[in-house]
């Protein structure tokens, strides 16, 4: 069973990249007052497909995006409450001139994760969304 978007814990949210907070020409410029690219983060909260005495397995991530231009992706899970995070996947999302999709295909069983995507500068990049496919995985040992 694949849970198309995951539920989320309370300890995240999803941060929506927007020129008020990232790409906002008077937060972000050098030194002579020219706008800048700035970079951005956002993290998940927990992904719980089912209960919490079994694993989830993380699927596949998409990202609902437009940009001008080339947008260098990091990809990354935490299980650990977002103390650690490790290397998912990295892509690169093409410019496009309407709304795309980015999907990373990747399986990953854990007993808590949470996701993280990364951008180093991207002054044209919009998320639209982000979703995470999940299914129920094993039974957790100290659950049994």
């Amino acid at each position: 069973q694949i849970l198309p978007p995951y539920r989320s814990g309370s300890s995240r949210r999803v941060v929506r990249n927007t020129s008020a907070t990232n790409n906002d020409a008077d937060k972000d410029v050098n030194s002579a007052g020219v706008g800048v690219p700035s970079g951005w983060r956002i993290e998940s909260g927990y992904i719980l497909p089912g209960p919490t005495t079994h694993k989830a397995v993380l699927v596949e991530i998409q990202l609902e995006y437009e940009s001008e231009a080339d947008a260098d992706l990091t990809f990354e899970y935490s299980t650990d409450g977002g103390t650690t995070w490790i290397q998912y996947s990295a892509r690169t999302a093409p410019a496009t001139g309407r709304p795309r999709l980015l999907r990373v295909r990747q399986t990953l069983e854990r007993e808590a994760v949470q996701i993280a995507v990364n951008c180093e500068a991207s002054p044209t990049f919009r998320l639209i969304a982000m979703h995470v496919f999940a299914s129920i995985g094993g039974v957790i040992e100290d659950a049994r």
